[in-house]
Formats: C-alpha cells, sequence, structure tokens
C-alpha cells in the first residue's frame, strides 16, 4: 500500500536530520514510517511515547551506525519544550535521525533547518495517491474497471488512501461510485467526525459549498472572521483540510460531499441558503461558468439562470463570452433563453441578431416566466438594443413596459442582482433618448440595489452616468464626486477597461470645459483615448465632449469637422438626443466661427427633435444667434421673462447662461440696472454651481464694475488714458507724470477695480463708461 516513491522521499532523511511527515487522518502517516523502518533493517529505531524517554537515548557508541527516533504522539508534538530538546538533540548527535508523524506539523521552527537543507518535509499532496497508484490497488480486483471509474474515484476522493484502501475489498461496477460514498461515509463518521463537537461539524457543512476557500470565503459563507482559524485548528485534529497556499484551502472532495449531503438531508432550507451564498460568492468573484454549475447541481434553476443572464448582458462581443459558449450551453435550464444562447454559440449573435430574436419572443412566454426570467428577458433586451445603437425601428416596447413597472416588492433576495442590471440598462436607454429626469431616477435606483448585493459592472455603470448627467446640469462638484467614486470601483473590478466609466471621464472633461481648465480637460480626453474598448453607442455624448474643448481651445473649424464626421458614421444618431447633442455642439462652434447662416441652419434642424427636456439649451442657442447677429434686442425680449423670474428652465447650467446673455443685451441696449441685476444673478448661480467659465468670469467683472469704486480724480484721469498698445513710458509721458507716479496710481486702480493687468482694467473702464466704445 505505501508507494515506493514515498519511501524514496523519507530515505533523504539519512543524509539529512530530520523528516516531518504530516497530513489528515487517513494518510498513512504511520504506516509510511513502519514501511520505511521495515526496508531498512540495519537501522536501530525507537518510537518515543513520552518526554523523559529522550533523556534515556545514549550516546552512540558507533556514530557511524544510524539511530531513527520517531515521534508521532499529537501531545508531544503539540509541546514546544519537547519539540525543542528533540532538535537540540538531533543537532547535537550526528548518528540521529528524528522523525515526526502526525496530522499537525510539530510546534517548533523549523525554517532554518529547511534553509541549511536538513529538513524533510512529506505533506498531504505527497501522501495522497496519485491515479496510477489507485490503478495498481484497484486493478488486480476488477480488472476491466474503465479508465472513467478511475478518474471518478480520483476526482471524489482526492486520493485519499484510506478510501482507496477500503475499495481494494470491492468489486466495483458501473455503481463503483455507491461503494466510494458508503465506505467514505462509514470512515468519517467514525475515525475523522466523531471526536468534534456540533459546532466544528456545522462549520465544516456551512464551508462545503465551495470547492475551494480563501479566508475571505470562509468569512463569507459562515460570517465568522475567525473561520479560517478554525479550519487551521481542525486540519490538526485529523480532519482532511489542504492549504495549498496560505489563502488556499480545499476541504477533501469525500468530506464535502458528506456535509452536504447530511445537511440536505438534516436541514434542507439550510442547505439551498448555504448554496445560494456560495453561488453569488463565485459570481461576485468573477467566476460565473462555476457559480452556475453550483446552482444547477442543487436545483436551483432561477439563480442559474440570473447569473448567465448577467453574464451575458455583461460580455456580449467580449472574446471570453465566446470562449464559455459551450460550457455556458451546457449549465443552462431549459428554455428561450438556451435558444438564444445557443445562437450565440453558433456565430449567429451579433447584436442585430440577438434583438431580432428576442423581439420575436411570444409575449405569452414571458407572461409564464418567473420573475427572474423576466427580468432576464429585460436586462438582456436592453443590453443588446444598447449594443447597436438604440436603433429608433428596433421594438423593445415589450421591455419597456416590464422596466417601467418594476419594483422589488415580492421579488426574491437574489433577483434584485438582475433587477440592478434592468435599472441600469433602462436609465442608460431613457439618458439615450433625452429623457433625463426618469434616467436619473432609474440610475439612482439601479445604483442603489447594485450597491446593496454588489454588482460591480453596474455600480460603475451608474456612477458614471450619474457624473455626466450632473456635468451636463453644471453641478461640478456632484459630477466630480461621482466620476471620482466610478473610476475607482472600475478600477477595482476585472471590468475596469471596458470603458464602463467612460461618462464619468466625459463628465469630468465637460466640467473642466465648464471651469476653464483647458489642461484638465485635455487630460480627460487623452484618458479616454487610452481605453481598451470604447463603447460605441457613445459616440455621441464623446463627440458633444470633444467639441465643447475644441471650441474653448480656439478651434471651432475643428469643432465642425468632428461634427461632420460623427455624421457620416454608419447607425449614428440612432436617437433624437444623439442628433440634438451634435447639433448643438454644431451651433456652439459655428457661432464660435462667426457663421451665423450655420448656426441658424442647424438650430432649424433642432427645432424639429421632440426632446422637451433639452429645451432650456435651445433657448440659449437662440439668444446666442441673436447677439451674434447684433439683434440684441431680439435676445432681450426673449429671455426677459426669464430675468424677470416669470419662467424657469429646466437646467441650472442653461439658466446661468441665459442670465449672462440677457446682461450682456441689456448693455448693449444701455440698460445697466437690468444688466446689474442679470449679472448679479447669474454670479450667484455660477458660485452655487462651481463653475469659472470665461463668461463667468465676465460676470463677476462686470458685476463689480456696476458698483461703484471709489477712484480718486488722477486715478480715473490714468484709467481714462490708459492704452493697450502704448508702453507706460509713453502713457506717463502723454500724462506729464513720471512713470514711478503712474506705476502707483496703476497699483491702486487695479486693487479697488478687483482686476490683475492693464487689459482687464480697460475692460473694466469700458463697463464702467469711463472709456468710448469699441462697437
Amino acid at each position: 500500500m505505501t508507494p515506493p516513491r514515498l519511501l524514496d522521499a523519507l530515505d533523504r532523511v539519512l543524509r539529512t536530520r530530520v523528516a516531518v511527515v504530516s497530513g489528515p487522518a487517513g494518510h498513512g502517516k504511520k504506516r509510511l514510517v513502519h514501511a520505511w523502518l521495515e526496508a531498512h533493517p540495519e537501522l536501530e529505531s525507537r518510537w518515543i511515547a513520552a518526554p523523559q524517554e529522550l533523556d534515556e537515548v545514549e550516546p552512540a557508541r558507533n556514530p557511524s551506525e544510524l539511530r531513527v527516533l520517531v515521534v508521532a504522539r499529537p501531545k508531544l508534538l503539540a509541546d514546544s519544550t519537547f519539540v525543542s530538546r528533540a532538535l537540540e538533540l538531533a543537532e547535537r548527535d550526528p548518528s540521529i535521525r528524528l522523525v515526526f508523524a502526525g496530522r499537525s506539523r510539530p510546534d517548533a521552527p523549523l525554517g532554518s533547518l529547511a534553509a541549511r537543507g536538513l529538513l524533510v518535509n512529506i505533506e498531504t499532496d505527497q501522501l495522497a495517491l496519485t491515479r496510477d497508484e489507485v490503478a495498481q490497488l484497484l486493478t488486480p480486483d476488477n480488472p476491466d474497471l474503465p479508465e472513467f471509474a478511475l478518474d471518478t474515484i480520483m476526482e471524489s476522493s482526492g486520493g485519499w488512501p484510506a478510501v482507496v484502501q477500503m475499495l481494494t475489498g470491492e468489486t466495483l461496477t458501473w455503481a463503483h461510485s455507491s461503494s466510494a460514498v458508503r465506505l467514505a461515509d462509514s470512515y468519517l463518521v467514525d475515525e475523522v467526525l466523531s471526536g468534534l463537537d456540533e459546532q466544528d461539524i456545522a462549520l465544516l457543512q456551512e464551508l462545503s459549498p465551495l470547492p475551494t476557500l480563501d479566508p475571505l470565503a470562509a468569512a463569507w459563507m459562515t460570517g465568522r472572521g475567525d473561520a479560517a482559524a478554525q479550519l487551521s485548528r481542525l486540519q490538526a485534529h485529523g480532519v482532511p483540510i489542504t492549504w495549498d497556499d496560505a489563502n488556499t484551502i480545499r476541504l477533501n472532495p469525500l468530506l464535502r460531499a458528506h456535509l452536504g449531503r447530511q445537511l440536505a438531508r438534516e436541514r434542507p432550507e439550510e442547505h439551498a441558503h448555504l448554496i445560494e451564498r456560495a453561488s453569488l460568492w463565485l459570481r461576485n468573484r468573477q467566476r460565473p461558468m462555476e457559480a452556475m454549475g453550483l446552482a444547477m447541481q442543487a436545483g436551483l434553476l432561477d439563480l442559474a439562470w440570473m447569473i448567465a443572464g448577467e453574464f451575458i448582458t455583461i460580455n456580449m462581443d467580449r472574446p471570453n463570452l465566446v470562449h464559455s459558449m459551450p460550457e455556458l450551453v451546457e449549465l443552462l435550464p431549459p428554455g428561450w433563453e438556451i435558444d438564444i444562447v445557443r445562437s450565440i454559440s453558433r456565430g449567429m449573435a451579433t447584436p442585430q441578431t440577438m434583438v431580432a430574436q428576442m423581439s420575436a419572443i411570444d409575449p405569452q412566454l414571458l407572461v409564464e416566466r418567473n420573475d427572474t426570467g423576466r427580468l432576464g428577458y429585460v436586462a438582456l433586451a436592453l443590453g443588446m438594443v444598447r449594443k447597436v445603437g438604440y436603433p429608433c425601428e428596433v421594438d423593445v416596447s415589450l421591455a419597456l413596459e416590464i422596466a417601467g413597472s418594476l419594483d422589488a416588492r415580492g421579488i426574491h433576495e437574489l433577483d434584485h442582482a438582475l433587477l440592478a442590471a434592468v435599472h441600469t440598462e433602462y436609465g442608460l436607454y431613457l439618458l439615450h433618448h433625452g429623457r433625463l429626469a426618469e434616467a436619473n431616477e432609474q440610475l439612482l435606483a439601479g445604483l442603489g440595489l447594485a450597491r446593496v448585493v454588489n454588482v460591480p459592472w453596474a455600480t460603475v455603470c451608474c456612477l458614471s452616468a450619474l457624473s455626466y448627467l450632473n456635468a451636463e446640469q453644471g453641478a461640478v462638484d456632484s459630477s466630480h464626486r461621482l466620476a471620482d467614486e466610478a473610476i475607482l470601483t472600475g478600477s477595482d473590478t476585472v471590468f475596469s477597461t471596458d470603458s464602463l466609466d467612460e461618462f464619468a471621464i466625459l463628465g469630468l472633461a465637460l466640467t473642466a470645459v465648464d471651469t476653464g481648465d483647458l489642461a484638465s480637460a485635455r487630460r480627460w480626453l487623452d484618458t479616454l483615448d487610452q481605453h481598451a474598448e470604447l463603447l460605441r453607442e457613445n459616440d455621441a455624448f464623446r463627440t458633444h465632449v470633444r467639441c465643447a474643448v475644441a471650441v474653448m481651445q480656439g478651434d471651432p473649424a475643428q469643432a465642425l469637422r468632428l461634427v461632420e464626421a460623427f455624421r457620416d458614421e454608419a447607425a449614428t444618431q440612432a436617437t433624437e438626443m444623439h442628433a440634438m447633442l451634435v447639433g448643438v455642439s454644431a451651433v456652439d462652434a459655428a457661432i464660435t466661427l462667426g457663421d451665423v447662416a450655420l448656426a441658424e441652419h442647424e438650430y432649424q434642424q433642432l427645432m424639429h427633435l421632440d426632446l422637451p427636456e433639452m429645451g432650456s439649451r435651445l433657448v440659449v442657442l437662440q439668444a446666442r444667434i441673436f447677439l451674434a447677429r447684433g439683434d440684441a434686442r431680439a435676445a432681450h425680449e426673449m429671455l426677459r421673462p426669464l430675468a424677470e423670474g416669470q419662467v424657469q428652465l429646466e437646467h441650472p447650467k442653461d439658466t446661468l447662461y441665459s442670465l449672462m446673455i440677457f446682461g450682456v443685451a441689456a448693455d448693449e441696449l444701455h440698460r445697466p440696472d437690468e444688466a446689474l441685476r442679470a449679472f448679479q444673478r447669474a454670479g450667484v448661480l455660477a458660485e452655487r454651481l462651481g463653475l469659472d467659465t470665461p463668461q463667468a468670469r465676465h460676470t463677476t467683472v462686470a458685476v463689480a464694475s456696476r458698483q461703484e469704486v471709489p477712484l480718486t480724480t488722477a486715478e480715473r484721469h490714468v484709467l481714462e488714458h490708459l492704452d493697450a498698445s502704448k508702453t507706460l513710458g509713453e502713457t506717463a509721458e502723454e500724462l506729464f507724470i513720471s512713470l514711478n507716479t503712474l506705476k502707483t496710481h496703476l497699483r491702486r486702480v487695479y486693487k479697488k477695480l478687483g482686476v490683475a493687468n492693464r487689459e482687464e482694467a480697460i475692460d473694466r473702464a469700458r463697463v464702467m463708461g469711463l472709456r468710448p466704445r469699441t462697437d
């Protein structure tokens, strides 16, 4: 029964000093030592049973004759004082070889011996029998034993010597696994579990659903932070537990199966709950196939489909889905879902094909499905529509009807994860269709659920899209906070390279534009360019932000080229929201470029779009066009109800820009009081939003300029004669004062006006009426 390879391994102690043979019950540790000693009759051996027996070991009469001291008593192995004395004796007497054999390693630091090459380790993985060794033991009595039977025995037993030994006396048939189970159960009950209390057995049962564990997984399954430490203690008592490394723990497969069967028989509800927890752990650790397999084995079909639906929704068009498809097809429960997945595996599954297949599903099938099935359908349908850019001709009315009526009442706890995916997809659908208030509501709901049930990709998507929505409305601080969380969360998930945080980066770039930070805006766009995989459905949003940055850096012609390139792409402007975004960018660039005719043409195209929540943006564009063509009166009349508080715009940022435009128009119409009030309101709003655009800075200057500034006669005289085209020396000569006197006056003027340089002082003087207008 003892493999020759183990005898050879133990032979190495003859060349060193100390051997440690450690492993769980039933791994043949003592049998190995006995067989090794029988193979070496020339060795004098002694099994130490008590601490005082070390004192009875006399010095060797002939140092060349080796003596073996074997310590196999658990109490002695756990006695650090005794172990230290034994090691000292082995070090002092070159004729002594020391062998420790037990379920746990001796309680002493052995690192120095190992470093010096004086230690031989034989542990659980070596003590377990190999497939060839099992075959040699079983085939004499079962010459026709098939190969798959050996594979099954190895998989179920892990090469556990005690179990294989019991099988050697059996005539194995196709039901050989039943024999293994029966014999293993008997051995486990009598030899392994009989010495454990109820709490220890309950702990092992809670951990049995997972094939491999780490300290976090053990804590998750049991709710106990010390679960891993308890496993170490149980291993020392002979429970077949293997630590592959510091963070990888395995229960023997036969032990896992026995514990699972026992729990399912005695407490079936608790067993199902543990399987759910284990499946969710695997799914949260990005091991969906294992999670689905575990759920399917336990008959939890709804849970299996929830994980499958989420996996498909997330990974459509990604290589790992294609590679996983054969296994996925085998795992999924029967129904229309499996037909969809099979079409993917056959290479027919472009997103367009998926949308067509789902649109063709008989609504009655969905009525008959449970909540999980309906949620899976909606998440998958909206996910596929997003993949193809939300084309208007695709009928997703059924999915929208279900999504619009969803809430958490009556839904199984596990379905909340899929419900989070539905809210996320529905929120993105609404955002792409310009229904911003509803999108905000759905995304907030999705974010809350995704955080509770730990759906990382949905968390990142919701945070990211909410960041962009806040940026569009001018809420800089909120946008930054949400974007930072989205990027941080994304960096901690396996989806961090898939651009799920793209909206967050677009939001950061947009707020950089609004705060006048060109360097940051360009940096965020550069970050976006480095993403491994851009989400094509966001092309319109990306173009919109790129155009804003191009205009900000003084290149409106580049912005118009970006708009043209977007419109030349196939499948662009699939929604009215996409058309609105690029149209707004075109109007902004045309006005900045001075091409009023083009701006008016683009504006007329926007007027045909039915997007009520974007109406405030059209108000700003129309007013800007009026100013661009020199019609300040039209802009003034258009915005008067807003300035007088009779109407309100949908978004604060549009209100800010409208007040700025009204102030400029009133100023040009020589209505200083109206201009001052508009600029004051705009300044307060800009400060509340955290905006610092060039227009907002001009507003601050204008407000301050219209307040009385206590300038002396000499200071006013200097301010009236400042000329940016002349040097200060030339100005001083013109005013018949010294250069130092002029500089002194200017320092005081700058301080009183709150400006930084001569150009700003000249602009301020013009607003104050101290200089003639240039227009």
